[in-house]
Parts: structure tokens; sequence; C-alpha cells
């Protein structure tokens, strides 16, 4: 049998497909693997909350990315069972865990296979994709800072760490630092706790380039914003390059700062877009090629199979690459390649549905409070600043268009007199869509909710 640390290599590597980056990030690549008795395999969890919350919401899924694992390297199906223990339970007898992985915001951070040669150009990704190259080649000196924004999952993190990569590659004396949003506040947070501001910025105003991953996480967050708006003042007077990334542009993240969202757009601000058919067809055949030359793998993925997925799946590419990945371990399970009848069984759980299911207004209006992070009574009220009227205007759109209403009865439901308020939202918006992708990729988003 292998040994524990090769199962669990591969365990993470399916894990990381399944879920997102920072709950892969916080809450599975920080356990660390202890010892194996036959079938039950022990870990060790930072604290009593990290070991509750993996036990009630991830156990499932490790059990099987640790059964599935088995099964890969050679062995014959086991009922595996996974015991979760905190560092004060640990049985002194068995062997030291792994020391814990440290949060340093540098480039021992990065995966080396996030690279520019790796990252798969289309029509949906182009223009992020030269700025970031232009940033590459000369950091500080053009598009400072460049704002990346798109979903999760179309490439946002890979884009940041291969010009991070670049750059230390083509200057190792440059002080690199790469971070997610989320390490960034707790480390903020321990300096505060801990007395220790003062070494907490002069560790991230030592950089030439600064790089922070899902920027949109520090709104709300009070001393964070205070004290990132202070080391992105430094680091912008003295050239150094800034570069951010966010599932949203900078005016639609809600409680963030007036000054942090002025200074964001300040620069160049890129979005990534869902990529189409022909682009993701390019990313699974570069990532059939590889996963085979990567692994020593002899398994062909028939083009009707790629196809069906680049068709069928979501634009997520981490979909695409979770739904090859069932393939391929389906074909090597099996010995032999599945039909398109079996492929599509087998990733059934990444299939994108449709529905024709009803929408009401009250469930748009749901939608876009939680999605804008306003309440039910801003948003049918009179205020008419940009952060609640652009919302009311999106919701007066989407109920015009998915609920059999007319505009007088929309105006009345958010609280309106008179009806041209809605026929100018209804237009205002519908413009927009036929001029701006990211506002039609936004509303595509919301109507595929809705219908879900």
């Amino acid at each position: 049998m292998d040994t524990f640390n090769n199962i669990w290599e591969k365990s993470l590597e399916i894990l990381k497909q399944e879920l997102a980056g920072f709950k892969y990030d916080t809450w599975i690549k920080s356990l660390s693997p202890i010892k194996r008795e036959n079938t039950t395999y022990y870990f060790q969890t930072q604290n009593s909350v990290h070991k509750d919350l993996v036990e009630k919401k991830y156990m499932e899924q490790l059990v099987s990315a640790l059964a599935t694992s088995v099964q890969l390297l050679g062995h014959e199906a086991q009922d595996v069972s996974v015991v979760l223990l905190e560092s004060d339970h640990v049985d002194t007898a068995a062997p030291p865990p792994a020391p814990p992985v440290v949060a340093d915001p540098d480039t021992s951070m990065l995966n080396q296979a996030y690279t520019f040669d790796t990252f798969v150009v289309g029509s949906s990704n182009e223009f992020a994709h030269a700025a970031a190259r232009a940033v590459a080649d000369k950091p500080g000196q053009t598009y400072n800072p460049l704002f990346i924004y798109g979903k999760t999952g179309l490439g946002k993190t890979h884009l940041m760490q291969a010009v991070a990569s670049n750059i230390k590659q083509t200057n190792n004396e440059s002080t690199v630092m790469f971070v997610k949003s989320e390490p960034f506040l707790n480390e903020l947070i321990n300096a505060i706790r801990t007395s220790k501001t003062e070494e907490f910025r002069k560790r991230y105003r030592k950089a030439d380039v600064l790089l922070i991953d899902d920027i949109q996480f520090i709104a709300g967050k009070e001393s964070t914003q205070e004290e990132f708006f202070h080391t992105f003042n430094e680091l912008y007077e003295n050239n150094k390059q800034i570069i951010l990334s966010s599932d949203k542009p900078p005016k639609e993240i809600s409680k963030l700062e007036e000054r942090l969202r002025s200074r964001f757009e300040g620069g160049l601000i890129a979005d990534i877009q869902p990529p189409n058919y022909e682009t993701k067809l390019a990313i699974l055949l570069r990532k059939v090629k590889d996963i085979t030359s990567k692994d020593a793998l002899n398994c062909e993925v028939s083009h009707e199979t790629l196809d069906l997925i680049a068709t069928k799946v979501s634009s997520n590419i981490r979909s695409l690459e979770g739904a090859l990945n069932k393939i391929i371990a389906y074909t090597i399970l099996n010995g032999k390649s599945p039909n398109i009848v079996e492929a599509e069984i087998a990733i059934r759980d990444f299939l994108t549905t449709t529905t024709n299911k009803k929408v009401s207004s009250k469930h748009i209006l749901q939608m876009i409070c939680e999605y804008y992070e306003i309440s039910d009574a801003e948003i049918v009220s009179d205020k008419r600043n940009q952060s609640i009227a652009y919302p009311r205007q999106i919701a007066m759109y989407l109920t015009r268009k998915l609920c059999d209403m007319s505009y007088q009865s929309i105006a009345e439901l958010y609280g309106k007199s008179d009806h041209t308020t809605v026929k100018h939202a209804f237009e205002k918006i519908e413009k927009e869509i036929a001029t701006r992708i990211e506002v039609k990729t936004l509303v595509d988003d919301f109507v595929t909710s809705l219908r879900e």
C-alpha cells in the first residue's frame, strides 16, 4: 500500500477541483495527516472550530477523495473512514504531523502550473491576458493598479500567479508578494491582537509587487480597509506594482470604502468572461495533455466526450476540469473509455440544466437584495444613491422580463406612483446589456439562478 502522504497528495488534487479556492485553502489544505490504521485515516486539525466545520461540511467529500485516490493508485476499493483530532488530542506515540503551512505571501505560495504558457487565451479573457502580460513586462510602469474581475473559476488566480512567476523569473531580486484577502485579514487581526501592527506594515510595504486575490472580502472590514488604504498609497507612490482580483468590478463591491473604490478604478480594470465553446474545448485538450503527461497515464478521451463536456458543462473552468477528471478516473477504473451515454452519466453532477421554472417578483427582489447586500426596505425606498438605485433598476428589469406584470404593477411593488420610472429602468438596463458585456453577463447569471 502506498504511504499515507502519497494517498493524501492525490486526494488534495481531487478536492482542489471540487471546492472553491478559499474553502480548499482554509479548511482542507490545512489538515495535517498523522497516521493510517488499515482503512482509517487520522488527521490533525488546527482547533475545535476547524474540526467541527470539516466534520459537518466536508467529511463526505474527504472520505470520497481518499477512497478514489486509493483506487487511482492501483488498489482495490475500500470502505474508508476518517478521524479528525484536535492538536491537544494527537497521540504522542504516532508519527509527528507535518508542520502547519505558514501562509507566507511570497512566491513560495505560487502554483508552479499557473504560468502564461498554460493559460488558454480566448475571446473571453484576451484583454485581461494582454493587460497581465504588459504588467509582467513592465511592473509599476503601466496599468497600476491592475484590477481583474470575473466569476469564480474563470482563471483570475491563474493569471495573477502567472504575472508573479514571470516577474520573479525576470528579476529574482524583486520582492513579489501574493496573498488571498482572507489570510491578509487574519494576519492583520492577529497583528492587532499581539500588538505587532508595525511588523505587519513593514512586511507588506516592502513589496515591489503586491498581488491580493479576492479583494472583495475586505469590504465591510473597517480596520482592514484602513490598513490596506495606507499600504496601497505607499506602494503606489513609490511606483510599486499592485494587482487585485475580485468577483465584481469595484463599483459593485458593496461596503467598499469610496476612497479605496476610486483608487481601484484609477488603474486598468480588466474582466474575464465565461469561455465560449471553442475556448472550453481548447482548455479541455490542454488539460488532457497535461494530466496524461504528468501522471504518465495511457488514457485517451474521445473528441465526442470532450464535445459533450464543452457543450453541457457550465462555463466555470473548475467544473470543466472536474468533469474531465471524472472521465479519466472512469477510464482508469474500468479499463476502457466510456461511450457517450456512460460519459453523460459519469459527469451528471457537472451538467448544466435549464428549466422553465416560474419566477416570482418576490424571489427577484430577494436575490437582488442579497447580491448587493441591501435590505428590502432600502430597495423600495426613495433613496437615489447609486448603491441603491442601480440594484433597484436591475430588479425592475428582471421583474418586467421574467414576470407577467405591467409597468404600473411593478411601480407599485417598488413603492413608486409613476410607471415611467420602471419603463426608464427597463430601457436603461436593456441598453446596457446590448453595449456592455459585463452587464449582460451579470443579468444572464441572475436569470440562470432564478430559473434553477
